[in-house]
């Protein structure tokens, strides 16, 4: 994990961006006595989870196409950070710390509130994604030796 920016809530020693609203802590056994992902979530527990948090405000769900501008727009900010650290492109001084974990769960959430806002399952989003990998895709690419 990142922690570039100290936190400052009971002095736990996360990165500040490692918070999120209402005080939950999202980084196992936080000394903040957050709330910890100790537990390994399911891919339908991250819906419902997101689900949870979503329809406290109104409206609950952007409409989709809300939702793909926002996903554009998450995955642009991943590849300024690959960018940065891969790349040619230094950050800028004074530019804010970030991640790619930190981004990678920007998109991911944003993934799933459009498949919560349509009614469409994660998981079967994900069995189909690797369906295509061990059908269509079984002898496409190189095999690493064994």
């Amino acid at each position: 994990m990142d922690y570039n920016v100290a936190c400052r809530r009971r002095g736990c020693g996360h990165a500040r961006r490692e918070h999120r609203p209402r005080g939950k802590c999202y980084v196992d056994r936080c000394s903040c006595k957050g709330f910890s992902s100790a537990k390994p979530r399911t891919l339908g527990g991250c819906q419902k989870e997101v689900d949870a948090w979503v329809q406290q405000y109104t409206p609950a769900y952007w409409n989709p196409h809300q939702i793909l501008t926002r996903l554009s727009s998450e995955v642009g900010e991943l590849a300024k950070e690959i960018n940065h650290e891969f790349g040619p492109l230094p950050k800028k001084k004074g530019e804010k710390p970030s991640s790619i974990t930190e981004e990678c769960g920007d998109i991911l959430f944003t993934i799933i509130c459009l498949l919560n806002s349509r009614g469409l399952s994660l998981e079967e989003a994900f069995e189909q994604a690797m369906a295509k990998c061990h059908g269509r895709d079984k002898k496409r690419f190189k095999r690493a030796a064994q």
